[in-house]
C-alpha cells in the first residue's frame, strides 16, 4: 500500500504492513517526547492529522505543502516550521520528492522524514533473504 493515511477499517493480516505503521513506530523511537513537524499536502486533512499524531509528552505542528510545489511555496512552508522549533519533521505524504525533503532539511535544523523512502527501507528489511 502506497500511503501514509491510517486506514484502520482494513483487517490486520501478518503479511500486509501498512507504510503508516512503519512510520508511527519510527517517529515513536525517534521522538519520545518533545515537538513533531509536520508537513501535510491538503489544508482540509490537516486537523486530523494533527489528531492522529498527537500524544503524551508530544506537541505537534504542522504546514500545508503540496506535492511538486515550487520552491518559493517549500522554503515558505519551511520557514513556517522553523518558527515552531520541531525536533524531528514527518513530511505527510508518499508523494514529496527527495528533492523537497533537501530543500526543507537545508532550512530546518532537524531530521526530515520522507515516508516514501523509510517505508520502502524498512520494508526492504522485512524481506530481505538471510
Amino acid at each position: 500500500m502506497w500511503s501514509t493515511t491510517v486506514f484502520r477499517d482494513l483487517p490486520r493480516r501478518d503479511d500486509f504492513v501498512q507504510p503508516a505503521d512503519l512510520l508511527t513506530a519510527m517517529v515513536d523511537v525517534l521522538l519520545p517526547t518533545g515537538t513533531l513537524g509536520l508537513i501535510v499536502p491538503r489544508r482540509d486533512r490537516l486537523e486530523i492529522r494533527l489528531e492522529e499524531w498527537s500524544r503524551p509528552g508530544v506537541h505537534v505542528v504542522a504546514t500545508v505543502l503540496a506535492p511538486r510545489s515550487d520552491y518559493a511555496a517549500i522554503d515558505a512552508a519551511a520557514f513556517q516550521l522553523v518558527a515552531q522549533k520541531p525536533d524531528v519533521t514527518l513530511m505527510h505524504c508518499m508523494s514529496y520528492a527527495r528533492s523537497e525533503m533537501a530543500r526543507v532539511s537545508a532550512i530546518l535544523s532537524c531530521l526530515v522524514l520522507l515516508p516514501n523512502v523509510a517505508a520502502a527501507g524498512a520494508a526492504a528489511t522485512l524481506v530481505q533473504p538471510d
